[in-house]
């Protein structure tokens, strides 16, 4: 049985819109973001259990030459979060990510 922990999120991307999701199954027939299974989680306190795998997916650049970062975390039974991937353009290395989870997922 997992223990469960209170975690705390931000979305520090200041108007632009950065998003995490509690990632639980992965459908490789869908492409993106629609591969990535599971909740969507809100700014503050959120309590998860050790273990859970979460993707953070954050605007960076200019508004005009914006593009998004992802990264693939997991939380560890202290409530840190243990990077897994990091910093991946989500456009051109979402294949990788979903890649990544899978793995962690199957482990």
């Amino acid at each position: 049985m997992k223990h469960t922990i209170n975690i705390q999120l931000t979305h520090n991307s200041g108007n632009r819109k950065s998003w995490w999701k509690h990632i639980t199954s992965i459908d490789p027939s869908q492409r993106g973001g629609y591969a990535f299974g599971g909740d969507f989680l809100q700014k503050g306190e959120n309590e998860l259990p050790t273990g859970a795998l979460l993707l953070h997916v954050m605007p960076c650049g200019s508004a005009k030459n914006g593009y998004q970062e992802a990264s693939l975390f997991k939380i560890g039974s202290d409530g840190s979060l243990e990077a897994l991937v990091e910093n991946l353009n989500w456009r051109d290395q979402s294949i990788t990510l979903r890649k990544k989870a899978e793995e962690y997922l199957s482990a």
